[in-house]
This record gives C-alpha cells, sequence and structure tokens, in this order.
C-alpha cells in the first residue's frame, strides 16, 4: 500500500527520513558522524556513508563542514 501511494518502499521511506535526519543533525549539533548514524537508527557506520553518499552525492563529514561554512560565515 506504502509503495503504490509514495512510490517507495516501506524501507526507501525509512531511510530517507533517517538521512533527512543526520543531515539536520550534521549542521546542528556537535554530535561525531558516529553518534549521528546511531542516533538515526543506522547502526553500521560504512552503510551509513554509503546511503548518504548515493542520496545526496556528498560524503556526511564534506556535507558538514560545506553548510556549516554556509550558515555560520556567510
Amino acid at each position: 500500500m506504502i509503495k503504490k501511494i509514495s512510490g517507495q518502499t516501506f524501507i526507501e521511506l525509512r531511510t530517507r527520513k533517517r538521512l533527512e535526519q543526520a543531515k539536520y543533525l550534521l549542521t546542528s549539533s556537535d554530535y561525531s558522524i558516529a553518534e549521528i548514524c546511531d542516533l538515526v537508527g543506522i547502526h553500521n557506520l560504512n552503510s551509513f556513508y554509503t546511503k548518504f553518499k548515493k542520496q545526496y552525492h556528498i560524503m556526511p563529514s564534506d556535507y558538514r563542514k560545506k553548510n556549516y561554512l554556509d550558515d555560520h560565515f556567510l
């Protein structure tokens, strides 16, 4: 039913939401990437990096650096 409505499976939707939360935490907190990974419910760091890069075409650490600079110095 979920796939019929959204075009995505439940797992795909859940992963997208987790990555959105991770993106927010990367720029709004001082948590380490490993801590963020656990906080959003992805308990394998390598899997987190792979999923984040696939979704946003940037590594989490690079995303944090770029957006921290954009938000705090411009």
